[in-house]
């Protein structure tokens, strides 16, 4: 299934408002990736979600003390750039809550399978 950009960057935002860093604050690429990886969605969407952050003016890459960082610079995914009837709107946005619980079913999912190997050695 297709996701669509502002949905993973959206998720991006998400975890900056959980680790409590918000316009102006930073977070290791690392520490960002480390959290990605609870979402349930792949590392290619994670550099997806980036790409889009830094082209719509959300996020900045750069480095500090030598480390990869990713700095929030605005909290706002700009709408998109053809205006869609409200119905056509409606469905995508379900549709992308959609796709965003199936990651986190997978996640879960992954999560148990992982502690079950773990507690079966």
């Amino acid at each position: 299934m297709k996701v669509h950009d502002r949905v993973l960057l959206s998720r991006v935002l998400d975890i900056f408002e959980e680790l409590g860093v918000y316009e102006g604050g930073r977070l290791l690429l690392t520490d960002l990736s480390d959290s990605w990886q609870r979402t349930g969605f792949r590392e290619p969407d994670l550099q997806r979600a980036l790409d889009a952050g830094v082209e719509w003016g959300a996020l900045r890459l750069g480095t500090h003390d030598g480390v990869r960082t990713c700095t929030l610079i605005s909290e706002d995914i700009p709408p998109p750039p053809e205006p869609k009837p409200w119905w056509r709107r409606i469905w995508e946005r379900s549709k992308d809550q959609a796709v965003v619980q199936q990651a986190s079913r997978r996640n879960r999912a992954e999560s148990s399978s992982a502690r079950e190997r773990r507690n079966s050695r």
